[in-house]
């Protein structure tokens, strides 16, 4: 089993740790009190187990144009661009973020689940080229620091100010006399900010957050929050939402999809972009709240399947059984009525936006 760079740290705070191929934090004390302390103050939680991978070469943008479906001349030097890579079918291979420092070097961000089919992936599509690809992910930790307060934070413990920090963008700061990177992105919905931190460096850096955080009532937050309840409450894709199965249209990133370059998997897309997508993911609601759904849950229509849930909670923030569920792309339409199976039985539920969270994104972006 893997440990990340702070792994000691949170068995030092007591969280109950996963037995995944990465032992992560799951929660600290109450996930509802760590979903909370994101929305209010500040929540720190350790994403160290993203894939990242270091590019660099002469051809370094030619071969991120290639793999991803956004466009990468979107892309300046401390800015960050959201993706996808898919394959020649148009799934998704991996839920992917670019970071640009220079023409000849950047940085790909990718899920912690596809690392190892990213890295030959990677490999195969380099061939002809010169570019040079790392594997870093163990060399860095990846610290979330997210919340209202999180600024105040940053702004006592980093040598810049994150002040003007535009949201997608990044810094490269110091930590007293430690190398930061800083970057205005997060998987939360509120303000905040992710620190990719050398892993000999990380313990250094978790105590100064947390010596500066007690101020602004830190607390720290396990994955039950960090990827379930926040992550869900924004309408943000996780694992079980996307797939090789899936491809960007059918899970609303269509808009990721630059559809005046070649790449791979591009004309997969552009026959999806113009048939439409034959199925969809969308949101749902349950208007009992004590009823909530489970993953695969059957989703009917009129008496027969249309599809299934594939992340469902009680929203904390809203008091609401919600979710998001895979279904046939005719009965997608805001407001539908469809069933869904509980261990009860079946429920009624409304098909909705999948933000509950901040939809106009005036939190994140302010």
């Amino acid at each position: 089993m893997k440990k990340s760079p702070f792994y000691f740290m949170h068995v030092k705070e007591g969280a109950l740790m996963g037995t995944g191929a990465w032992s992560s934090p799951q929660k600290y004390t109450d996930p509802v009190e760590e979903h909370f302390a994101v929305r209010n103050n500040i929540g720190v939680t350790d994403f160290s187990t993203m894939s990242k991978f270091d590019i660099q070469g002469p051809d370094a943008a030619a071969y991120l144009q290639k793999l991803i479906v956004n466009d990468m001349r979107k892309l300046i030097p401390g800015k960050v661009l959201y993706s996808c890579m898919v394959n020649e079918e148009g799934g998704m291979f991996d839920d992917t973020t670019v970071y640009m420092y220079n023409d000849e070097h950047y940085m790909l961000v990718g899920s912690t689940a596809c690392r190892y089919k990213d890295i030959p992936w990677l490999e195969k599509h380099k061939e002809g080229m010169e570019v040079y690809v790392t594997d870093i992910t163990s060399a860095y930790g990846l610290l979330s620091v997210q919340g209202p307060k999180s600024r105040l934070l940053l702004n006592k413990i980093c040598a810049d100010s994150v002040d003007g920090l535009k949201y997608f963008h990044f810094i490269k700061t110091k930590i007293e006399d430690i190398n930061v990177l800083v970057s205005r992105t997060g998987f939360t919905g509120e303000v905040g900010f992710e620190l990719y931190i050398s892993s000999e460096d990380c313990v250094d850096v978790w105590d100064k957050v947390k010596e500066y955080g007690e101020k602004y009532d830190l607390r720290f937050v396990g994955m039950q929050a960090a990827s379930g309840t926040l992550r869900l409450e924004k309408g943000y894709i996780g694992g079980n939402d996307y797939g090789e199965h899936t491809n960007p249209y059918e899970v609303g990133l269509g808009w990721t999809v630059a559809d005046d370059k070649d790449f791979i998997g591009s004309a997969a897309l552009k026959k999806v972009h113009d048939e439409g997508p034959k199925k969809s993911l969308v949101g749902f609601r349950i208007a009992d709240k004590t009823k909530i759904a489970k993953n695969k849950a059957d989703v009917i229509y009129d008496g027969k399947g249309i599809g299934f849930v594939t992340s469902a909670t009680l929203s904390p923030t809203y008091g609401i059984s919600f979710g998001m569920m895979f279904i046939d792309s005719r009965y997608a339409k805001i407001g539908n009525k469809v069933e869904i199976m509980v261990d009860e039985g079946a429920v009624e539920a409304e098909v909705a936006n999948k933000c509950l969270h901040d939809p106009e994104m005036k939190i994140l972006k302010g």
